[in-house]
């Protein structure tokens, strides 16, 4: 909702002019001829209040008498554009046809905003409307960062890998011991989940994931490359180097802190698992040290590739933690990656509906 001061209302409602009324229980704005409506929200602090202003606006527009087009308009939302026309996509399709067509998307942020699926009136509604804004306090605006930070992303992938493991809570000081992080980086972050409703705390101080963070793994998903650092690398020779044969070169080479992840470890994790053949070899390096060298060592004529490239064979991920949560396999000779690496790699690859029925396998397998 909109915050409490009397002044942004005033000024919201001066911008939409005479023809619209505040006469709506579930809506800020009602135009007279009940041609639109609009619900606006301030203050969110990630994809999980959007989503529920986004279902409250859908129930909006399935009551009786509602108006014809409804739009929900989202001040500064603490994700990106990109981001949110997929989650705005991927919502409008769940949702009956007749209603989904029914609903706008606003954005109103430092640049122009956005208008999803775009509409002409839309438009020049949000246009009249950004000026309201202007008397927000700042106190309003999320208390966590906009986008998920280097440190709450290590903190997080290791608190979820430890789950994905173990479903029981884990106490602050394994939390600080496996990621090496500061008191103060763990603190943020447990902050941030909490915020997001996607950790409890124990009376003992233990830390305890409720269920699997949907929310904040979209919006770790969205950003991955640069919180990740991964690199690519693809055939130089030209002779057709298939990404299976450097398991073997693995193998020899006896590396150690590596563990193989990918569509690999997916194989092996789920026999099922809904891809055949090998786009690439994943590798997770714990201390991300020495990755070209590595890449050398697997074969001599491997070359550096653009992150996602699709002539990429090999990927390698830097794991910069104190704990690697790697697997051992003796019969194998090598290692494999933890949960959590697996499925980043799945999502780098664009693999996502395979990452998402595999992660509700490992979370059925680890229920109580």
């Amino acid at each position: 909702m909109l915050p409490p001061e009397d002044g942004v209302r005033e000024a919201c409602a001066k911008a939409l002019g005479r023809e619209f009324l505040r006469d709506h229980p579930q809506l800020e704005f009602r135009r007279r001829d009940n041609a639109w409506g609009l619900a606006i929200k301030a203050a969110l602090r990630g994809l999980r209040d959007i989503r529920d202003g986004a279902v409250q606006l859908a129930y909006a527009a399935a009551a009786p008498g509602a108006p014809a087009r409804l739009g929900l308009v989202l001040l500064r939302p603490p994700v990106s554009v990109e981001r949110l026309r997929k989650e705005w996509d991927d919502f409008r399709r769940v949702l009956a046809p007749e209603l989904g067509r029914k609903l706008h998307l606003v954005t109103l942020g430092e640049g122009r905003g956005a208008v999803m699926p775009p509409h002409p009136e839309r438009e020049r509604l949000a246009e009249n409307l950004r000026p309201a804004f202007g008397g927000v306090r700042s106190e309003t605006a999320p208390a966590v960062p906009k986008m998920p930070s280097e440190k709450f992303f290590a903190v997080f992938a290791f608190l979820l890998a430890r789950w994905l493991r173990d479903p029981a809570p884990v106490s602050v000081k394994a939390l600080l011991g496996g990621t090496g992080a500061s008191y103060t980086s763990v603190s943020n972050a447990l902050a941030r989940l909490r915020d997001a409703g996607e950790v409890s705390r124990r009376r003992n101080g233990d830390v305890e994931l409720p269920g699997f963070p949907w929310s904040t793994w979209r919006e770790v998903t969205a950003v991955l490359q640069p919180l990740r650092a991964s690199r690519g690398y693809r055939d130089g020779s030209g002779r057709g180097l298939r990404p299976s044969t450097l398991l073997p070169a693995l193998r020899k080479l006896g590396a150690t802190g590596v563990g193989v992840g990918g569509v690999s470890a997916a194989n092996r994790r789920d026999p099922h698992f809904d891809l055949h053949g090998l786009p690439r070899l994943d590798l997770t390096v714990h201390g991300g040290r020495g990755l070209d060298e590595l890449a050398r060592s697997l074969n001599a004529s491997l070359r550096p590739a653009e992150p996602g490239a699709p002539d990429a064979i090999l990927a390698l991920h830097p794991l910069n933690r104190r704990a690697s949560l790697f697997e051992p396999d003796a019969k194998k000779g090598f290692a494999w990656a933890d949960d959590v690496e697996t499925l980043l790699d799945l999502t780098e690859l664009k693999l996502l509906d395979q990452a998402d029925a595999l992660i509700h396998l490992l979370v059925k397998r680890g229920a109580p």
